[in-house]
């Protein structure tokens, strides 16, 4: 999955770099033009390192995430949305606090769900 992403982001940036030498009446300053050149020859450089990686850790990370991405489902709907908390704050006994951003609106809870209710 890991790998799939990258490789679709990598497909993407590649027009970004498609081109070596400056199109005539191309005004880019020429860092600019340097640093493109650069990252495509780096992008070129580490596709096939990154494609052995994902290779090797591909099939754990998608293991990895069939297990989070659920659990972190159900916290996004016992919370109503994580957009409408502040950062999760440590405290020093190791307990973790999510506030509830003075912006958002007022939630009940169901009781027999535990879940709470955009009011």
């Amino acid at each position: 999955m890991q790998k799939a992403v990258t490789l679709a982001l990598l497909i993407l940036a590649a027009p970004a770099f498609a081109q070596s030498e400056p199109e005539p009446g191309d005004q880019r300053p020429f860092l600019e033009r340097w640093a493109d050149d650069m990252m495509r020859d780096f992008v070129d450089e580490i596709s096939p390192e990154l494609e052995r990686f994902f290779d090797r850790v591909g099939p754990e990370l998608d293991g990895m995430f069939a297990e989070i991405m659920p659990r972190l489902q159900e916290l996004s709907d016992l919370v109503g949305g994580l957009a409408q908390y502040e950062m999760p704050e440590l405290l020093p006994n190791g307990d973790i606090i999510m506030r509830r951003k003075s912006t958002a609106p007022p939630v009940t809870v169901d009781p027999e769900t535990n879940a709470p209710i955009e009011l």
